[in-house]
């Protein structure tokens, strides 16, 4: 069985569980707050703005394919090219498209030949546009009535004029192509805004950059570092981004938008490492300042305990009321009576006991003479008729036994006494049974000091004559007194005519009834006394066989009494 565990202990133990339950939930509170402020402040606010981007680009593009569709259709600009006197109105045509829009384009007007008609550009960005492929290339790819929008790889112009996207529409007039228009973007990052501090990249199907906010975003080729962009997360300069892409419907570009999370990563692991540390210190406070917070509230029980470890060993039943609440003082001062009563009432069982024990002895033992003397009186009315000479006898051993039975009032005697009175009265049986009776004493020299109770034998041999004598010729009965296990054995055996198996059963079964009625008398009186005197371990055991004889073997304790 496992050792109960003590109060204190327990007491302690809640604390520092609660106490460690509390800061987990606390802790737990934290970790959640920091996971809904960084989804409210970086991952939201981060899909806000791209979502803001992408909305505000679509509808520029969506305007962009709009007016240059409306530029193809207007007479004016399909005959500027045989009118220059259209010039004007052209130009305020193509002004109007850049200033309707947000994001600022270039424009550029050619003819059929690729000759440039009218242009907002400077100078030195129509030369480096004249003098390179791209007008060739954007002939060959425009068919009539078409229009295309692609990412420059390499930049055309310098200055503000810079541009990498474009759009350019085909015009087209009796079914032929007239002229071309274009219109370059210029730098979108002017027109954009985003908080310090975060990355912004806008590429075509290609990954190639269309705008990119920071140098580091892009390769010598122009192209987004898409190696360094996992799905959610992205590193540059060392720090760490959370990343929010997201492709323009019905487009090919994807606008892609970086918050930087190291500051606030940092900020979770000073929160974190903070909020430990202080739970540690919360911890260690409670395991070492528990125990003072608990001593004076448990003084109470421990002073209880103390008492009830003094009334189980039998010290003073003095007790201590400590100078506590009041309800420890109550179980206290009722703890006290309850013990005084207990007290009390175990005396009084006690004494109580002990009389009632030494009463039923002495009942027992009153219970033997008058059995005795009828019997020996018996014997000497016979006698007396028959033999004076031997019933004079009788009345001396008979007064010696009487003498017996009055000096010796106490409960017990040594063995060597007891020993002289049965031998006195096997005498008396002897001279009224003369050869019909034998008798023989076997008792070793080491136990005759030892204390019986008195009249301890006598009513064995008393029961094997009553109850053989009549059934035999010759009636032997052996008595041997030995030791053995620290035990006293007192054998008497007879060679009667025995009891079958249920008489025998009925007899013990006699034995071991504490209501026993008065029947069989001798035997159950001896058995009676030896378990009041020493227990139920002790007493009297009996063997018999049909046409052999009996054994009553007594057992009890050396050197008890």
């Amino acid at each position: 069985m496992n050792k109960p565990n003590r109060y204190r202990d327990y007491i302690k133990k809640t604390f520092i569980k609660y106490t460690i339950i509390t800061v987990l939930i606390i802790f737990s509170l934290y970790i959640i707050s920091l996971f809904f402020s960084f989804k409210l402040t970086i991952v939201n606010e981060n899909k806000r703005v791209n979502n803001e981007l992408i909305s505000l680009i679509d509808q520029e593009i969506n305007g962009y394919h709009q007016r240059l569709k409306a530029l193809s259709n207007e007479d004016s600009i399909k005959n500027v090219f045989q009118d220059k006197r259209h010039l004007l109105h052209v130009n305020n045509l193509l002004y109007s498209v850049r200033n309707d829009s947000l994001l600022k384009a270039n424009f550029v007007l050619l003819d059929a030949h690729g000759e440039i008609v009218t242009t907002n550009l400077y100078k030195d960005n129509q030369n480096e546009l004249i003098s390179t492929y791209f007008i060739q290339y954007l002939i060959s790819k425009l068919d009539d009535d078409s229009m295309i929008e692609r990412t420059l790889n390499e930049s055309l112009f310098m200055g503000s004029q810079n541009s990498n996207y474009y759009f350019a529409k085909s015009i087209t007039s009796s079914g032929k192509i007239v002229g071309y228009v274009i219109y370059f973007l210029e730098d979108v990052g002017d027109h954009l805004s985003h908080k310090d501090g975060n990355l912004m990249a806008i590429t075509d199907k290609f990954d190639n950059a269309i705008y990119h906010s920071n140098m580091e975003l892009v390769d010598r080729m122009g192209k987004l570092k898409t190696e360094q962009i996992n799905s959610s997360t992205a590193t540059f300069y060392n720090n760490l981004y959370f990343v929010t892409s997201n492709q323009i419907p019905n487009t090919s570009i994807t606008v892609t938008n970086m918050s930087p999370i190291d500051s606030y990563k940092q900020s979770v692991l000073i929160g974190v490492y903070s909020l430990l540390g202080i739970s540690i210190i919360i911890i260690l406070l409670i395991f070492y300042v528990s125990p003072k917070l608990l001593k004076r509230n448990l003084e109470s029980f421990d002073l209880l305990l103390a008492s009830i470890n003094k009334t189980g060993s039998n010290n003073s039943n003095e007790t201590y009321i400590p100078d506590t609440f009041e309800e420890f003082q109550i179980i206290h001062e009722q703890f006290n009576n309850k013990i005084a009563e207990i007290q009390l009432l175990i005396k009084r069982n006690e004494e109580i006991s002990e009389k009632k024990r030494k009463m039923e002895i002495k009942h027992l033992e009153t219970q033997f003479n008058p059995h005795f003397v009828f019997n020996v009186l018996e014997m000497l009315r016979y006698e007396i008729l028959f033999d004076p000479e031997n019933a004079s006898e009788i009345v001396v051993s008979f007064a010696n036994l009487m003498r017996y039975n009055i000096n010796y009032g106490y409960v017990d005697v040594h063995l060597e006494t007891d020993l002289k009175y049965v031998k006195d009265y096997l005498m008396l049986q002897k001279m009224r049974y003369d050869e019909r009776l034998d008798y023989f004493i076997d008792v070793d020299q080491a136990p005759l000091k030892v204390k019986v109770p008195k009249l301890l034998i006598q009513p064995i041999i008393e029961n094997s004559i009553k109850h053989c004598i009549d059934h035999t010729n010759h009636l032997d009965i052996n008595i041997s007194i030995k030791t053995g296990n620290h035990n006293l054995i007192i054998s008497v055996e007879d060679n009667g005519q025995g009891m079958e198996m249920d008489q025998l059963i009925t007899l013990q079964k006699s034995l071991a009834d504490k209501d026993n009625p008065e029947e069989k008398i001798g035997l159950y009186n001896s058995h009676r006394i030896i378990q009041l005197l020493y227990g139920e371990d002790y007493g009297l055991s009996i063997n018999s066989e049909p046409g052999i004889g009996t054994v009553v073997i007594l057992k009890i304790p050396l050197g008890e009494i």
